[in-house]
């Protein structure tokens, strides 16, 4: 489903408090809209993935998603079908993309892919997806009911593009380093 196009306003005021002989300055207006969601050519996939599949990943013969964040590799894109995809252990992205090009993972076009953790007691210790390699784009996912984080996510260079996490035990998405230098 696309989303429909949103518009944001925002005000700016300038702190006055940190020097009372400049005056006052008047509210600055932002207006900022966001595009509707524009899917990828659904001629590109290299893999698709349905909520029930056990196949080898076509349009005709879906996989799995724990499939197909195994096997797409750098530049390639994957296909989540629509539906409720059941999270009921951890899910670990391991592989990665790099800067020539990202993985990307999005629902099909006119569809929404939303994952779900809701079959899972809150706050246990599986049904989480985490997210350790880099170079990802995750695109029109809907991420919900989650019994920990929504996605906890320890890559690096990943970018997130429309998608909702809500309804989780603890964060949406928590971005997260263990390296000596997280930045």
């Amino acid at each position: 489903v696309a989303l429909p196009v949103a518009d944001f306003e925002a005000k700016f005021s300038p702190l006055m408090l940190l020097n009372p002989l400049i005056p006052p300055v008047s509210y600055i207006d932002f207006n900022f809209t966001r595009p509707a969601f524009r899917a990828s050519d659904a001629n590109s996939a290299a893999l698709i993935a349905s909520p029930t599949g056990t196949g080898v990943g076509t349009l005709a013969d879906p996989c799995s998603l724990s499939y197909i964040v195994t096997h797409l590799d750098a530049g390639e894109v994957g296909f989540l079908r629509g539906g409720n995809y059941t999270i009921s252990s951890a899910l670990s992205i391991n592989n990665s993309g790099d800067y020539s090009g990202r993985i990307v993972l999005e629902s099909y076009p006119g569809e929404l892919a939303i994952l779900d953790g809701s079959s899972v007691a809150k706050g246990a210790g599986t049904g989480q997806i985490t997210l350790n390699g880099d170079f990802w784009n995750l695109r029109n996912i809907e991420v919900s009911g989650m019994p920990r984080n929504g996605i906890l996510v320890n890559g690096s260079n990943n970018l997130f593009e429309y998608v909702r996490s809500h309804g989780n035990g603890l964060n949406g998405i928590q971005v997260y380093s263990s390296d000596a230098y997280p930045y």
